[in-house]
């Protein structure tokens, strides 16, 4: 499964990257993870999205917010599951705009 984490903190990509490689090998499935940083250089990644199964993106992100770069991206991929990660539950109801499939709340 191609899996993509966006989010503009190292350590939480590295958090959640770990935690689906462990998910990955207790259950023997494949996760092939790439990251990105910014919601802007994801949006530019076009062959990353098309093959992507998968999209870990954090709301609260300097610049382009996980909420305008889902939107921009459920726009060409609107079949793709987004799971919207946040330490805000007041960011919850956000995520029906989007088409959210799930949410994921930081620790």
């Amino acid at each position: 499964m191609n899996i993509i984490i966006c989010d503009d903190r190292i350590d939480d990509r590295n958090n959640l990257s770990d935690l689906l490689s462990d998910y990955g090998e207790k259950k023997n499935y494949e996760f092939a993870i790439t990251e990105y940083d910014s919601g802007e250089q994801l949006c530019e990644e076009q062959s990353a999205l098309e093959a992507c199964q998968l999209l870990f993106l954090d709301i609260n992100m300097q610049g382009m917010d996980g909420l305008k770069t889902a939107m921009r991206i459920k726009e060409k991929y609107p079949k793709l599951p987004v799971v919207l990660v946040t330490a805000y539950m007041n960011y919850a109801l956000d995520g029906y705009k989007v088409k959210a499939s799930r949410f994921l709340l930081k620790r």
